[in-house]
Order: structure tokens, then C-alpha cells, then sequence
């Protein structure tokens, strides 16, 4: 089982925070460069190195950083300036530059895209994406006969999510590749046997992975 808190490991290695309103209306490259730059303000506030809402920084480190050219990251700093977002200006030091980050004019913006584009939460819709139950499949006609039948008797389990089904089709598309016909004309019994089996689950329904492992591996020799 993948730890579901992968992303506590992932940004061991620091992360970027890109709200998904700034892609919506700043493009990808953008909203990273701001994103960065918004993460070096707090840096250089939390230890000291700010003045009011300016700071120091070296527009190279910040591209090796991104994984982005230099002039990706130059391109997308003059962007922010002329929507006032930014202002840069020299600091007399090698390498680096001064830089003013509006905090007002960054959360008004914020503010004006959320109204605009009526954004919910960052999950809104990700649900059915993930289970998308209401789109069309193409499943072989074998597991459209279990799934019916999974859907209208199996009324005290959780539902089975349509990653499962996809697994199980897999499994069955195999099987009746090699086989050369349905899994039922396989084996006459086969359906009655994964009904009875089904009935008897009473943990969560990926175990039907296993169930049909089980089951279906007695016929593919």
C-alpha cells in the first residue's frame, strides 16, 4: 500500500506554492516564477533579511532552482512588473537584485479571479474525475453482466470505485483474448460461483481484485 502522505516526503526537498487561481489567469510559468518569488519574501522575512516588502535575490539561483532557462525566468519577472504585481530595480551588487513584491495588488488579484471565475475548492469536481461514474465505458460484456449485478445486490458495501472495474476488466480482457470467448463459456459455472462469493464479502470491495484472481486463474490454462 503507497503511504497516502507521500506528499510529506516529497517537499522534503522544498516545494513551490502555485495556487491554481494564478494558473487560471497568470499561465504555468508565471504563477511558478511568483510562487517563488513569494517563498523567498517569507524566507527573507522570517530571518531577517527583508525591508518592509523588498528584498534581495539572484535571478540565476532562482532559475537552477525552477528548472527553468534564465530567460524564462527574466521573461516572466518583466510579466509580473507590468501587471504591478513585482518591481525590480538594480541593487548595485553582483548577481543580484532588488526586488518589491505587492502584496495587496497580489491578493486583490487573487480576490478578482476568484469572483471572475467562480472557483470552488481546489477538489471541486476532482472526485468524479477519480471515479467517474457517470461516463461511458467500453468494458467487455463479462464484467458489464458482474457489475450490474454487483450494483443492484451489493446494497451494505462500499461502493466499488471504477478504478476496481478497470482492474477487473483488465483481468477478464486477457483471459478471453487467450481463451478466444467469454469467461462464462469458459467455465458454464463461473458467474453463479462469483455471486455466491461476492455475497459473502464483507470488507472493503477492492477485495474483489483478489476474489477474481483467485477465481479466474483456474481458467486460464
Amino acid at each position: 500500500m503507497i503511504n497516502i502522505n507521500i506528499w510529506q516526503t516529497l517537499k522534503e526537498g522544498g516545494f513551490v506554492l502555485v495556487p491554481y487561481t494564478m494558473l487560471k489567469v497568470l499561465g504555468p510559468i508565471n504563477s511558478v516564477v511568483l510562487g517563488e518569488i513569494v517563498s523567498e519574501l517569507n524566507h527573507a522575512i522570517k530571518n531577517h533579511l527583508s525591508y518592509n516588502q523588498d528584498f534581495l535575490t539572484n535571478i540565476n539561483r532562482m532559475a537552477d532552482f525552477l528548472g527553468m532557462q534564465y530567460e524564462e525566468v527574466i521573461s516572466a519577472v518583466k510579466e509580473l512588473q507590468e501587471q504591478e504585481l513585482i518591481a525590480v530595480s538594480n541593487s548595485y551588487i553582483k548577481n543580484t537584485i532588488y526586488m518589491v513584491v505587492n502584496i495587496d495588488k497580489i491578493l486583490e488579484l487573487q480576490k478578482n479571479i476568484i469572483t471572475e471565475y467562480l472557483f470552488c475548492g481546489w477538489d471541486s469536481g476532482l472526485m468524479m474525475c477519480q471515479n467517474p461514474t457517470h461516463e461511458k465505458t467500453s468494458f467487455t460484456n463479462s464484467l458489464n453482466r458482474i457489475k450490474i449485478f454487483i450494483e443492484e445486490n451489493a446494497k451494505d458495501l462500499n461502493p466499488v470505485p471504477m478504478i476496481v472495474y478497470m482492474h477487473l476488466n483488465s483481468i477478464i480482457k486477457i483471459i478471453e483474448r487467450k481463451q478466444e470467448r467469454s469467461i462464462f463459456e469458459v467455465d458454464p459455472f463461473l458467474y453463479e460461483k462469483i455471486k455466491e462469493q461476492f455475497l459473502e464479502l464483507n470488507e472493503n470491495s477492492y477485495n474483489l481484485i483478489s476474489l477474481f484472481l483467485d477465481i479466474l486463474s483456474a481458467i486460464q490454462h
